[in-house]
């Protein structure tokens, strides 16, 4: 959430969208609300239909930095910032 805040959050060519890894939309609606996430969230029960499920790797988190065409850029959050701070 700080490098989000910091640096994402005040870029206009970077959308961040978190994929749930909960398995019901409530938990995962109450936890998004704890944490106060300031992005989209794909809920348990959209995964299949959004087309991100593809890069899921089963560990949380996990980062995947990718284009509008669907490319990925960077895997793993070291990775993601030092390609974002490329941008």
């Amino acid at each position: 959430m700080k490098y989000h805040k910091s640096k994402i959050s005040k870029m206009d060519n970077v959308e961040v969208i978190q994929v749930s890894a909960d398995n019901d939309d409530r938990a995962a609606k109450g936890w998004a609300k704890k944490e106060k996430f300031p992005f989209a969230i794909v809920m348990p029960g959209d995964k299949a239909r959004s087309d991100l499920q593809k890069y899921s790797s089963g560990g949380v988190p996990h980062y995947v930095l990718i284009d509008k065409s669907g490319k990925v850029l960077a895997t793993g959050y070291q990775a993601m910032k030092q390609k974002i701070n490329t941008l």
